[in-house]
């Protein structure tokens, strides 16, 4: 008899690549494990031309020579070899084979142990797309997928049979475009289809496109299990919200189709709706671009509990969506999503002179050994800050905040050992020094407060209005970006000062122009 299935199997999948797909699966598995309970999840990466996935569970899959981590995962089997081994043993069954006949005969024999890694996380394990030795490029390039599924079209249903019997939860990492492969993950493979897009007509329509195919091949086809699709909108810009709203909605003007308008002609041209409305879905199913995690291969809700809107946060949310929502369509919101808009734009907004004073106390010391003397002043603070941030929150918000529009971003972080952000009695700084002499000091308080000191761009006795200019602007979206990652509503009240000090003794004048001082 076949065993019973039990378990979920979701495929993640994007058209194109850039979209955080990855980085979504491992923090919704990571969040799925986390509340464990007795739940066995796997992760599978199905990437097999471009794999991945073992980057961002490197640091927490458990080896036996810590020394020699590296080596230990880049040997150990994977999905390549479990699948090329399940295929031998369907052969012997002959062409079409029975569903349950290819589970008993081409996979319960396997020893899947042997291909899994597990994890720190209790009941999350790993399974690679493959031994990464000289020959794994030939192993997938020759592995005829259209060939098996030809031969023997069951095969990759009594595949997901024999994962869902040993695992509550199967989350594939598919691979991108039009291929052998990701119709496998998309089609054949999944209950769950989570559609991971980005705000830009190719990612969307391709996403749309292939979700409804894979819905209408499951309707046609004698698999009786439902195909559910949930569209996730990932790096979402927060600080745009006219692009924003164009890009969810729709704007005929500027010729763009409107991610949820498209999702909800999907959903009732697929399942035969009178009526869909996804505002509650994807008010709440979407995951912000934070420029933090553009770096390395880090999974955010490992990190630790996060502010309201922080990327950790996000993929909670989503998870919970997952795992207990039915169909998207049906999902009537949280009533947690109403908090930002709660926020009394009249409240008193804190404002510690003591802690301002003291850090401007400090970052005076280190101008002046930096043999600056004109400098730029900004203080924040906002009502909103409800609690106490953690110090791994700061530097996410921090790093969220950065805008990129120079080498010398206000609020920088550079990860050099010695001008990193550390931690401080309740919150975190930098100082950053380089070598033309300038100067920045910045520190972000656990109650939301930042504080900034940096030198202003000098020659000889001049200093430049464009220098000022820039920086008082880029100071303002700063603080937009800041507060936006904290959670902060429209209607929140933000404290600003800027001011420019040290200026004696020297004459505005132009960069464009610098033999044409402007007298102050």
């Amino acid at each position: 008899m076949t065993e019973r299935r039990t378990g979920r199997v979701l495929t993640f999948y994007s058209f194109k690549g850039g979209t955080g797909r990855s980085m979504a699966l491992a923090n919704v598995a990571s969040a799925i494990a986390r509340r464990n309970g007795g739940r066995k999840v796997l992760v599978v990466d199905w990437d097999l031309e471009a794999p991945g996935l073992h980057r961002y569970f490197r640091p927490y899959v458990n080896v036996n020579d810590p020394d020699h981590r590296e080596k230990e995962i880049t040997d150990h089997p994977g999905l390549i070899e479990l699948l090329t081994a399940a295929r031998g043993r369907a052969a012997a069954l002959g062409n079409g084979a029975e569903r349950e006949a290819l589970l008993n005969a081409a996979f319960n024999p396997l020893d899947l142990n042997a291909y899994l890694m597990p994890t720190d996380l209790p009941g999350l394990s790993l399974l690679k797309a493959g031994r990464f030795d000289p020959g794994y490029s030939s192993r997938i390039n020759t592995f005829d997928w259209e060939g098996l599924f030809r031969t023997q079209p069951l095969f990759f249903g009594a595949f997901a049979d024999y994962l869902a019997a040993q695992f509550d939860f199967v989350l594939i990492d598919s691979r991108t475009g039009h291929t052998d492969i990701s119709g496998i993950c998309t089609s054949l493979m999944p209950d769950t289809l989570v559609a991971v897009f980005t705000p830009n007509r190719q990612s969307l329509e391709g996403a749309v496109a292939m979700a409804g195919q894979a819905v209408k091949y499951r309707m046609s086809s004698d698999d009786l299990r439902p195909l559910v699709i949930f569209p996730l909108a990932s790096r979402i810009e927060l600080s745009e919200k006219k692009l924003n709203d164009a890009w969810r909605f729709g704007d005929s003007d500027e010729d763009i189709p409107g991610y949820q308008p498209q999702f909800e002609g999907l959903f009732k041209a697929a399942y035969g709706l009178e009526q869909c409305d996804l505002k509650p879905y994807f008010d709440e199913a979407q995951v912000q671009y934070v420029p933090f995690y553009s770096f390395g291969e880090n999974i955010a809700v490992r990190l630790g509990e996060t502010s309201h809107f922080s990327l950790s946060r996000s993929y909670e949310l989503f998870t919970n969506i997952l795992i207990d929502s039915t169909l998207a369509w049906e999902f009537a919101g949280r009533e947690d999503l109403n908090e930002p808009a709660a926020v009394d734009p009249i409240a008193p907004i804190p404002w510690h002179e003591e802690w301002f004073e003291s850090n401007k106390k400090t970052a005076l010391t280190g101008l002046a050994a930096a043999g600056r003397s004109a400098f730029l002043e900004v203080r924040l603070s906002s009502s909103h800050v409800r609690r106490a941030m953690r110090k791994v929150e700061l530097r996410e918000a921090a790093k969220a905040a950065e805008v990129p529009t120079s080498s010398r971003p206000v609020g920088m972080i550079i990860n050099n050992p010695d001008k990193r952000p550390r931690p401080i009695d309740d919150g975190i700084g930098a100082v950053i020094e380089v070598q033309d002499h300038s100067y920045d000091y910045w520190a972000l308080r656990e109650s939301g407060e930042f504080f900034l000191l940096r030198s202003l761009q000098q020659a000889q006795d001049k200093f430049y209005i464009e220098d000022c200019i820039s920086q008082i602007i880029e100071s303002l979206i700063y603080a937009r970006r800041l507060y936006t990652h904290f959670g902060a509503s429209r209607e929140a009240s933000v404290r600003i000062l800027i001011r420019h000090s040290g200026l004696k003794g020297l004459r505005l004048a132009s960069v464009v122009n610098p033999y044409l001082p402007i007298q102050p």
